[in-house]
């Protein structure tokens, strides 16, 4: 993996508008299975503060997502909106199959739910 940038995956999501995903969160011994159907990609916090310290950024997905609970059901996600916290050095790969990151907080692996043959 390398050093990646907020922007450049908030590009690659950008191709992902209108499709469904798969995200794969794993945060310490948790691990979360998301299928979300993105509408749209922001990019929150990247202000800069009087003293030059840069906030975190925040990559926005917006659209409709569920979550796989522990009995194996999916769980409609509480708001229609899935946050990806940017903090530190990101490392990551992406590539025609998804997109793979790793913050100092979680693992997520970010693929297409059905990928159509192209």
């Amino acid at each position: 993996m390398e050093e990646i940038t907020a922007q450049e995956v908030c590009n690659w999501l950008e191709g992902q508008i209108g499709n469904s995903l798969t995200i794969q969160k794993k945060e310490q011994q948790d691990i979360d299975q998301i299928e979300f159907a993105l509408d749209n990609v922001g990019l929150m916090g990247s202000s800069e503060t009087f003293d030059s310290y840069i906030l975190p950024q925040t990559i926005v997905l917006r659209g409709n997502g569920s979550i796989e609970t522990e009995e194996g059901q999916m769980q409609k996600l509480p708001e229609d909106v899935y946050e990806i916290p940017f903090i530190g050095i990101i490392q990551g790969i992406q590539n025609e199959n998804g997109l793979m990151l790793q913050t100092e907080r979680a693992y997520y692996s970010i693929s297409q739910l059905n990928p159509q043959n192209t």
